[in-house]
């Protein structure tokens, strides 16, 4: 039997409730990030708190201000609090320091859809290799892209008209992208590495 540990209470927008969610992030202490699209906000439950939330991103508010998010799909969370979101409908990618108001677009181009290296088009997912490269799965461009840190572009490692609506990746232990082809009913691995 199944217990909750997040939510349970309805959806809305008061911190003991979620709204329509498609993405959390469970860190090594146990605790859960939310991506709470509905509400526009990243929610942080500590681990066994289940009586509610609280909002580390976002304001419950639609927007493409920096303290503002408008529908986050993904998120990232690095080992020292850095969270890396998913801005869905502001086609970026916003860093949040532990403890912020604000973040920073490290990606993307705010509120403008696109198809060119620095731009995103409705991006679904987030995630970093051990060489701290940032995957993005860049749904409506039908691609993933990799950033190296600190770049002004992305570069697209894969690109095809039969990835349709990507909607989960992960990177296993031997460095291949395993992604959730939504629209074409399957999962693709897709090997991204040298091997010796």
């Amino acid at each position: 039997m199944g217990v909750t540990v997040a939510g349970g209470r309805g959806q809305g927008a008061a911190y003991n409730q979620i709204s329509t969610s498609y993405a959390f992030y469970v860190d090594v202490s146990s605790n859960i990030y939310i991506a709470d699209c509905g509400n526009h906000r990243i929610h942080f439950w500590a681990f066994r708190n289940t009586t509610a939330g609280k909002m580390v991103a976002g304001n419950n508010v639609a927007g493409s201000g920096i303290n503002q998010l408008n529908c986050p799909w993904g998120i990232y969370v690095t080992s020292t609090g850095i969270m890396y979101i998913v801005d869905r409908n502001n086609h970026r990618i916003q860093r949040w320091l532990p403890g912020a108001t604000s973040g920073s677009t490290v990606a993307g181009q705010s509120g403008v859809a696109g198809a060119y290296s620095y731009q995103f088009n409705s991006p679904t997912v987030i995630n970093f290799d051990v060489d701290n490269n940032m995957y993005v799965l860049d749904a409506g461009n039908s691609r993933i892209q990799r950033w190296w840190s600190d770049s002004t572009y992305g570069v697209t490692i894969i690109s095809s008209s039969s990835l349709v609506n990507g909607r989960g990746m992960s990177i296993d232990l031997s460095g291949s992208l395993i992604v959730a082809d939504y629209s074409n009913h399957r999962i693709i691995s897709y090997n991204i590495t040298c091997r010796k």
